[in-house]
């Protein structure tokens, strides 16, 4: 399943809770303003295989992070492909 995390604040609990739920056929994007969690709550995405979609790192500023796998827009189609459905938080 594929989980889209588009704000740039979610309740800790909250978070922690749903990401404790994922399985291996799992993953993560963190897009729009939810690429600021890989900066406030990467540790919390740690063991949660997850992508940020480099656009909007970029239109916020936040270059030059390893802290998980960057995909381009294009290659976002391709997860929807594979990780199926997709629910939005």
């Amino acid at each position: 399943m594929l989980y889209t995390f588009s704000k740039a604040n979610y309740d800790l609990a909250w978070l922690t809770q749903t990401l404790a739920q994922f399985d291996e056929n799992d993953i993560a994007l963190l897009w729009q303003d939810g690429v600021l969690q890989a900066v406030k709550n990467a540790e919390c995405f740690a063991n949660v295989r997850t992508y940020v979609l480099r656009e909007d790192l970029h239109a916020r500023g936040l270059t030059d992070m390893n802290t998980f796998p960057e995909v381009e827009l294009h290659e976002v189609v391709t997860l929807t492909e594979y990780y199926f459905p997709q629910i939005a938080f």
